[in-house]
């Protein structure tokens, strides 16, 4: 006879899942993209024009390990930046 208790896969969650952001660890030489506007008071105007670029961390600032840090990117033809984080996204290798 079987059990009466419930599949755990069964009684999943049944709301419609949303992502969260969460603060990611940079790494040197990881691909990056500047996929929007950030929010941080560092950011400025001349900085739109960066987004959809794509490029590699150069100095994540692992020493500071402070997410609200600005890190260095190399972007492809457009020079190297320091931006803050909340406009970067990883990009798969």
């Amino acid at each position: 006879m079987k059990s009466a208790r419930a599949n755990p896969v069964s009684t999943a969650i049944k709301a419609p899942f949303r992502f969260k952001e969460a603060n990611v660890t940079f790494h040197k030489g990881q691909k990056v993209e500047v996929y929007r506007r950030s929010q941080d008071e560092s950011w400025e105007a001349y900085m739109d024009t960066l987004i959809g670029r794509h490029g590699i961390i150069t100095d994540p600032d692992t020493l500071i390990n402070d997410p609200d840090a600005l890190v260095e990117v190399s972007l492809e033809d457009k020079g190297t930046y320091r931006l803050p984080q909340d406009c970067l996204r990883a990009l798969e290798e």
